[in-house]
């Protein structure tokens, strides 16, 4: 606004100047005419020419005193349309750089509000990634876990399914021998394998008779021939007759411990307050008085660790230990069976011969 009033002053004092000068020329014009009149003669045809001439003068200076003066309104008009135009356009400048200005400050307000936000979301995808990594690592963890566990329980299954299918084959061989019958050879080489697949195999030897440390030393190594893959193919009569006597001894044994087991089952019944009784799969096991359901069975196996088990969970006299001796006798005498399976035959084979002999004879 200063600049507006400056140029209004500047205008105003100029106009008056001029105006002042062209009175001031005026003055000294006629001042110069009355001059000359005076001092020149007092002629009248002089004195009205020369007023003529003044006259005419005077007239073409008020024409051009008019003129200057029409000229400077309309360029004082012009200004200040000009001044209204360029107060407007002030205006109109200062209301933009307002409205600038907020949008500047709203503008900067979002930046910093979008710059918070966009540092949270980052500290909240490198906790996410974290966790992610984390997660990732537990379900690798689990996933690992789970085959183990899974190998585990196929193993477990296996091992269950071998040792059912070996219970059952050793039973039926108990029934063979308690029957006095022959098993063929492709039984007995089924039993074998059976039982290698299962690990039932029996226990270390322990101290009992002078006989029973000798049958189990050549039972031992019969099994160690099987198990290595040694068939023998030619055997002495003498040592065939001795086998067959151990088979008949074992045999009369586990009669008499399977009549000393019944009475000590029958009297450890009696002192203890959960029967000691045999359970569905002919396995040693306490059945608790009332409960049909539940039961805890203890394994007589022929592995070390479920004897172990066994000895640690009953505690009972020699007796028991006794019975697991005759019931870890059973694979011995499959292996027994298998050795002397070629030596049937070839029995059978002789027999069958020595008959078509005479028969032709």
């Amino acid at each position: 606004m200063s600049i507006i009033s400056a140029n209004e002053q500047a205008a105003e004092t100029a106009w008056k100047a001029l105006v002042n000068e062209d009175r001031l020329l005026a003055r000294i014009e006629a001042l110069e005419a009355q001059l000359s009149v005076l001092s020149n003669n007092n002629n009248p045809d002089k004195q009205k020419e020369e007023l003529l001439i003044m006259i005419d003068e005077k007239t073409k200076f008020e024409a051009m005193t008019k003129e200057m003066i029409r000229r400077l309104i309309e360029e004082n008009e012009e200004t200040s349309s000009r001044l209204k135009d360029m107060e407007r356009s002030l205006e109109t400048s200062d209301l933009n750089c307002q409205q600038l200005n907020a949008k500047n400050h709203d503008l900067e307000t979002a930046l910093a509000e979008t710059t918070a936000l966009s540092d949270e979301k980052e500290a909240e995808v490198v906790q996410l990634t974290a966790e992610n990594n984390e997660k990732q690592k537990t379900l690798l963890a689990c996933k690992e876990r789970l085959g183990e566990v899974t190998e585990m329980n196929m193993k477990l299954s296996m091992n269950a399914i071998n040792n059912e299918s070996a219970s059952g084959l050793a039973r039926l061989l108990a029934n063979a021998v308690n029957n006095g019958k022959f098993i063929g050879a492709p039984e007995l080489s089924l039993l074998v394998n059976t039982l290698k697949a299962a690990s039932y195999f029996p226990p270390h030897s322990r101290s009992t008779s002078s006989s029973a440390d000798q049958s189990l030393s050549s039972d031992s190594e019969v099994r160690t021939q099987l198990t290595n893959g040694v068939v023998v193919e030619q055997i002495e009569d003498k040592s065939v007759e001795s086998y067959l006597k151990t088979i008949l001894e074992l045999q009369a044994k586990n009669r008499d411990l399977e009549m000393k087991m019944i009475a000590a089952t029958a009297a450890e019944n009696e002192k203890l307050e959960a029967p000691l009784e045999l359970s569905p799969s002919e396995n040693v096991a306490f059945f608790p008085a009332g409960t049909s359901d539940s039961f805890s069975t203890v394994s007589v196996g022929s592995q070390n660790a479920a004897v172990q088990k066994q000895q640690t969970v009953i505690r009972k006299a020699d007796g028991m230990q006794n019975f697991l001796l005759m019931v870890s006798l059973v694979p011995l005498l499959a292996l027994i069976f298998s050795a002397l399976a070629p030596i049937q035959k070839r029995l059978m084979s002789a027999t069958s011969s020595q008959k078509s002999k005479k028969e032709t004879e």
